[in-house]
């Protein structure tokens, strides 16, 4: 009787078991995919977004439907060839940087970056830091290790000093 009724919660259990994994992957499924937005890497789009901005917590960086970025909301926001990239991007040439909360090393680091990555900048600190864009905020990272670059189709092309955005 004993190994009838272990039997019984074990086939039980099995079932809800797997009724637990089909609902996660549909779950999954629904969720759809995931891409980068070739013209802002720090914006992710998902299909399927209605909303104007949406978050997902797992997730290391907000979703935005493509409406957000385009006047259609049928349409993603796609870079045209004629449109030209005006940012100006600090180029880690470091082996690996640390990329902070704050401009000192005092501050807690957010990640790190290894040389030939670009993050959008967005000032030149007088204290030697960088402010740059990097996952769904802003990270500093020391201006040592950074150069500063237009990217143009033909290759990155220096930025002169004056050029640069300060604080």
């Amino acid at each position: 009787m004993r190994k009838k009724t272990l039997s019984i919660v074990l086939d039980a259990f099995i079932v809800l078991l797997l009724i637990t994994i089909v609902l996660l992957i549909v779950m999954i499924v629904k969720r759809g995919k995931v891409t980068v937005d070739e013209e802002n890497p720090f914006l992710a789009l998902r299909n399927g977004d209605n909303a104007e901005e949406d978050y997902d917590e797992d997730a290391d960086v907000p979703f935005a439907s493509a409406s957000a970025n385009s006047a259609s909301s049928n349409d993603a926001a796609k870079p045209t060839e004629e449109a030209e990239d005006n940012n100006i991007y600090a180029e880690v040439t470091g082996d690996t940087v640390n990329i902070r909360r704050g401009a000192g090393t005092d501050y807690e680091r957010l990640g790190s970056a290894s040389r030939g990555e670009t993050f959008i900048l967005e000032a030149v600190l007088s204290n030697g830091w960088s402010r740059v864009q990097y996952k769904t905020g802003q990270g500093f990272i020391s201006s040592e290790y950074l150069r500063f670059v237009k990217k143009r189709p033909e290759g990155n092309i220096e930025v002169d000093a004056a050029e640069l955005p300060t604080e």
